[in-house]
C-alpha cells in the first residue's frame, strides 16, 4: 500500500496538479520528481543525501526543503522508508 502511494505522488508530481504551481513550488516539484527517479534507478543502492544533492545539482537545503514540502518528511526518511518497503515487498 506504501508503495502505491509512493507511486500515486510521482505520478502527480510528474503530471502536474489542478493548481498552477509558482516559483519555488515547482521547482521544489520538479526536484523531488528527479530525486524519486534516482531512487526508482537504483533501489538497492546506499546514496548519501549530499551525492543524491550533487547528482540532482541542487543543495542538500533545497533537497530538504523540497521533500519536506512535497512528501511530508525529509529525504532521509523517505530513503529509509522506501528501503523498508522494498524488504518488505520482496
Amino acid at each position: 500500500m506504501e508503495q502505491q502511494l509512493i507511486e500515486a505522488v510521482v505520478e502527480c508530481l510528474s503530471d502536474g496538479s489542478a493548481i498552477e504551481a509558482t516559483g519555488a513550488t515547482g521547482e521544489h516539484q520538479d526536484v523531488v520528481a528527479r530525486f524519486e527517479a534516482l531512487l526508482e534507478a537504483q533501489p538497492k543502492r546506499h546514496i548519501l543525501i549530499g551525492e543524491i544533492s550533487s547528482t540532482l545539482g541542487v543543495s542538500a537545503q533545497t533537497l530538504r526543503i523540497s521533500c519536506a514540502e512535497q512528501l511530508g518528511m525529509g529525504p532521509a526518511e523517505y530513503v529509509r522508508r522506501r528501503r523498508i518497503q522494498l524488504v518488505h515487498g520482496m
